[in-house]
C-alpha cells in the first residue's frame, strides 16, 4: 500500500467586510493590494502543498476570488461570520492534514521562519495538535508576527464538540490556549525581536500609514530583520 503524503498547506484567511478599514484586502500599498502582498510572501514559504485563500459567499468578496486566480492560487467560499465552518470546510474540500495559519492582513509575516520550522519538525509534525509562537516565556508575540500550524485532525475534533464549537467560532485556535494540558501543543520559539511591543497588522488607518512607509523603505523585499527597522523607525519618530 502507498504510503499517503501529508498534505501540508497554507489558508490565508480575507473578507472585505471590515469595519474599521473598508475594502482592506484591496487597498494599494506599493503598486500591490494588500492581499496580493499576502500572497506573494505565502508562495516563499517552502514546504507546503498548496495555497488557499478561504474567504466568503458574500457577494462583496468577489473581488478577492478575482485576485487569487489571477496570482494562480487556490479558493473556497464559505461561511461569513462561521470563520470554524468554513475552514473545515476548506480542510475536507482540499484533503488537508495540517495547515499554515495566515491572516490576509498581517502583510509582514516571516515567511523565512515559517519555512524553518516547517522542515525543523516535518518528521514529528503529527505528535502535535498545533505549533505555536503566539507565546514565549510569559511574552505575547508582536501582533502580525504570529505563526501558527494546525493540525486539521485536532480542530475536527473542536468543531464536534458542541461548546468548544461556539468558542472557536470565530477564533478557530482559541480552544487549543484555552485548553492547553488537553491538547499537544509545540511552542515554537522565535527571535526575541518578535517580542518588541510593535504592531505589524493593518486595522485602521494608522496601521495602513505605517505599512505603506515600511514598504516603501525596503520595497518588494520581505526581509523581517529590514521590517522590524523600519517599524522600530517609524514609532521612534511618531510619525503616526
Amino acid at each position: 500500500m502507498i504510503k499517503k503524503k501529508l498534505n501540508i498547506s497554507a489558508i490565508i484567511y480575507c473578507r472585505s467586510n471590515s469595519k474599521r478599514l473598508k475594502n482592506k484586502p484591496f487597498i494599494q500599498i506599493e503598486k500591490l493590494s494588500l492581499l496580493e502582498r499576502v500572497i506573494m510572501t505565502t508562495k516563499k514559504i517552502k514546504g507546503i502543498q498548496k495555497i488557499i485563500v478561504a474567504t466568503t459567499v458574500n457577494k462583496n468578496d468577489d473581488g478577492i476570488i478575482k485576485i487569487a486566480k489571477k496570482k494562480n492560487i487556490f479558493t473556497f467560499r464559505g461561511s461569513e461570520n462561521n470563520v470554524l465552518d468554513r475552514t473545515i470546510k476548506c480542510i475536507n474540500k482540499f484533503d488537508i492534514d495540517y495547515f499554515v495559519r495566515i491572516c490576509a492582513d498581517r502583510v509582514f509575516f516571516d515567511h523565512k521562519e515559517i519555512s524553518n520550522y516547517l522542515l525543523k519538525y516535518k518528521k514529528d509534525i503529527k505528535k502535535h495538535d498545533i505549533l505555536t509562537n503566539l507565546y514565549n516565556n510569559g511574552k505575547k508575540i508582536d501582533p502580525g508576527l504570529t505563526i501558527e500550524i494546525v493540525s486539521c485532525k485536532s480542530l475536527k475534533d473542536i468543531y464536534h464538540n458542541r461548546k468548544e464549537k461556539i468558542i472557536s467560532k470565530e477564533h478557530i485556535t482559541k480552544s487549543f490556549y484555552n485548553n492547553y494540558r488537553k491538547f499537544r501543543i509545540l511552542y515554537l520559539k522565535s527571535p526575541d525581536y518578535f517580542y518588541k511591543g510593535f504592531k505589524y497588522t493593518i486595522d485602521n488607518l494608522e496601521d495602513l500609514k505605517r505599512s505603506r512607509y515600511v514598504c516603501k523603505k525596503i520595497n518588494i523585499k520581505n526581509n523581517i530583520r529590514e521590517i522590524i527597522k523600519e517599524t522600530s523607525t517609524w514609532y521612534e519618530k511618531k510619525l503616526f
